[in-house]
């Protein structure tokens, strides 16, 4: 899977994630060993992000966040996680395979104003 797709996939869980609480069963999940993009402060290699009931509850250095004990761990070594990220409208030059015409709306093509 390549890295754009893989990094679309993560970003459409953790916005999933960012749901009302209700909206997704009462869960711990600890995503581990992703390289962490926080909105503010410097790339963290190797975090850990804690969400509990949908909500992202720690975010930092593995060995500074504990793992709880009901948690649900997924291991997202070699992916990269933009916590809270949540993108209604983006043009990532993510294209569908096969190439044909009718796949060929990733960006707009027409002059600009």
């Amino acid at each position: 899977m390549s890295t754009s797709r893989t990094a679309l996939l993560v970003a459409a869980l953790l916005t999933l994630l960012a749901l009302p609480s209700g909206a997704l069963r009462a869960e711990t999940l600890v995503f581990d060993g992703a390289d962490v993009l926080p909105a503010s402060g410097p790339r963290v290699p190797g975090a850990r992000i804690v969400v509990r009931d949908g909500r992202i509850a720690e975010v930092g250095p593995a060995d500074d966040v504990s793992v709880p004990g009901d948690a649900r761990v997924l291991d997202m070594r070699g992916k990269v996680i933009v916590p809270g990220l949540v993108d209604t409208h983006s043009h990532l030059g993510v294209y569908p395979r096969p190439s044909v015409p009718a796949h060929a709306d990733g960006n707009e093509t027409t002059a600009p104003v």
